[in-house]
């Protein structure tokens, strides 16, 4: 993978399926920052709107890409609609890291988190949904 990209929501080798899920659903997350940034610990960071639940996932690492470190999580979408805010959280085995989020890497303040809508399949759902 020559992605210069740590994580990019829109490409099926960071997250899958794309767009919008079923509740219930299972979506792999994979992020691949630069192994010169030293990061050893990735989490994925989880706050659904609807219910007002905040998690935590820790990433498993994987075999790095050339000069990329790769992370990845199955996360389980929830069983009821809502709306799941999401970014990542790295860290150094010095405890030094970072969040990343959908403009990059910042150390204060509020994330621009991503979004993935979590829908009910049911008779009442357009066939043009999802």
């Amino acid at each position: 993978m020559n992605e210069s990209f740590v994580y990019d929501s829109r490409c099926s080798t960071c997250k899958s399926p794309f767009g919008a899920v079923p509740c219930g659903q299972a979506v792999d997350f994979h992020v691949r920052p630069l192994l010169s940034d030293g990061f050893t610990h990735c989490a994925l960071s989880v706050f659904s709107e609807f219910s007002g639940l905040r998690d935590e996932y820790a990433m498993l690492p994987a075999a790095p890409e050339g000069d990329r470190a790769c992370f990845g999580l199955t996360y389980l979408a929830p069983a009821e609609p809502e709306l799941v805010w999401y970014s990542f959280r790295f860290w150094r085995d010095d405890g030094t890291g970072c969040i990343l989020d959908r403009t990059g890497y910042r150390s204060s303040g509020d994330p621009d988190l991503w979004q993935l809508t979590v829908w009910d399949d049911t008779h009442l759902t357009p066939d043009w949904f999802g």
